[in-house]
């Protein structure tokens, strides 16, 4: 599943096109405009309440949801209202990564190694833009990943007094539930 510059409408009614990236609109300071005024325009807490709406229809377990945002979006979300992010007001504190421990249902990570095109999610362009982020929503059970040690083996170490071990370590991993997937491609508008 994915969202675009269609799912999110203007004030007059009117959606973006499809397959356009989402003008990401600053709301600074917690201001309380329901919609852009730009169709294909949504601020950050439209886009993570979307993403959770997809998840819901798709009957995906609420417990157990998180979201990957780049630090564009993180700057961008942090000033959609200040007190989403303070440890004073419930928020975790920055820790391993996680930034939130539960926003619209979401555990919140923040990473520089999500996927982006062109000059990236820091691009001002509009709906139209053709640099572009993506942030990525999911629950734990819909990706797995597996690993172990295989063929083990030892040798004398040629220059000291040990032995040495080396081993082959495989690893893999698979989406086992596409549908508890959620993407979004994005760019300040």
């Amino acid at each position: 599943m994915s969202l675009d510059a269609s799912d999110f409408t203007n004030t007059s009614g009117t959606a973006g096109a499809a397959n356009n990236s989402i003008g990401i609109e600053p709301r600074a300071g917690g201001a309380t405009a329901a919609k852009s005024s730009t169709a294909g325009n949504a601020f950050p807490l439209q886009i993570l309440a979307r993403m959770s709406r997809l998840m819901d229809q798709q009957n995906v377990d609420t417990q157990g949801r998180w979201i990957v945002v780049d630090p564009v979006f993180m700057e961008v979300l942090k000033d959609e209202d200040s007190r989403l992010l303070n440890a004073d007001f419930g928020g975790s504190g920055l820790q391993n990564g996680l930034a939130v421990s539960n926003l619209h249902g979401f555990r919140v990570y923040t990473s520089n190694n999500l996927p982006s095109l062109g000059t990236g999610s820091s691009t001002v362009g509009g709906v139209n833009s053709t640099n572009f982020g993506v942030i990525v929503a999911g629950h734990d059970s819909a990706v797995a990943t597996a690993e172990q040690i295989n063929k083990t083996e030892t040798y004398r170490d040629p220059d000291s007094f040990a032995d040495i071990v080396r081993g082959m370590h495989l690893y893999g991993r698979k989406i086992l539930r596409p549908e508890a997937i959620v993407t979004a491609a994005y760019n300040l508008a």
